[in-house]
């Protein structure tokens, strides 16, 4: 499944006298099987961005085209919906219903699916987020930690069976733990469900970007700055011209690359760091 992105553009309240333009002539293709990073300063347009995919956002101007559907034009919402799952930023602020189960069990009844494959998909739901699902489904949401709130969130857009994953700052609000937990996460529904084949995911984290992403989108004022590798965003000063910090291990990299420790500058994880040291103590 694929998406193509094709000179978008769109206005907030385009008559107002002070209209506000998020995107200007935004073309970006994403391929079947990407990690794609969206990032970019407070008010760059990514999240304006990412609604267009599912049709929370009309096109105003430009085309986009999700695995063969034109959202230019009228199209099957939840057709669309239904290979289009949108995590929100804060996503366990949405939970409502009495139990886990009726909770992520909402937007397969919404696609009108029987109950038989209903339970199936929502047992498959809750366990893929590594939740043990005996143990939660008849437990109040609320009762729940915070780390499994947002699991439980993820688990309601799983349940759907989309193709393509879409993550607005998902580990907004957690801990260091928290957020190492909720990346492996996402990385693991993507490596090893059978439906989700693409991850989408808006990020002010740099750390993150450089650890789990291939693909990177840089937006700054609404425009698309260009797309990179990680490796190829982190190598300049180009982030932080946007506005954004470079990952602390490209910084740590150049601080020992200073000192004469390692060669390389441009080290995306720890373990990259630990192996290029090793690397310069075998070569002294």
């Amino acid at each position: 499944m694929s998406i193509e992105i094709q000179n978008l553009s769109y206005t907030y309240d385009p008559k107002a006298k002070f209209k506000k333009i998020a995107l200007k002539d935004v073309s970006l293709s994403v391929e079947d099987g990407d990690f794609l990073a969206i990032v970019g300063h407070t008010g760059s347009g990514k999240s304006t961005l990412v609604t267009h995919l599912n049709g929370l956002t009309k096109v105003q101007s430009g085309k986009i085209i999700v695995d063969g559907i034109d959202l230019t034009g009228k199209f099957d919402a939840k057709k669309l919906r239904s290979k289009v799952g949108m995590v929100f930023q804060y996503p366990e602020y949405q939970l409502f219903a009495e139990t886990v189960q009726l909770d992520v069990a909402f937007g397969p009844k919404n696609l009108g699916l029987d109950e038989e494959e209903i339970n199936v998909r929502v047992k498959d739901a809750i366990e893929a987020v590594g939740l043990d699902f005996e143990q939660i489904k008849d437990k109040s949401p609320f009762e729940l930690s915070g780390g499994q709130m947002r699991r439980v969130a993820i688990a309601g857009v799983i349940a759907m069976r989309p193709e393509i994953l879409v993550l607005d700052e998902p580990t907004a609000g957690l801990d260091p733990k928290g957020k190492r937990d909720i990346m492996e996460l996402v990385l693991s529904l993507k490596n090893t469900l059978k439906t989700v084949k693409t991850v989408i995911m808006i990020s002010h984290n740099m750390d993150e970007v450089a650890r789990y992403c291939n693909k990177v989108a840089l937006l700054k004022d609404g425009e698309l700055v260009g797309v990179y590798t990680p490796a190829q965003l982190f190598e300049d000063d180009t982030v932080e011209k946007c506005g954004l910090k470079l990952p602390t291990t490209v910084r740590l990299a150049r601080v020992l690359k200073a000192r004469g420790l390692i060669e390389n500058d441009c080290l995306l994880t720890e373990e990259e760091i630990v192996a290029e040291i090793a690397k310069g103590g075998r070569h002294a």
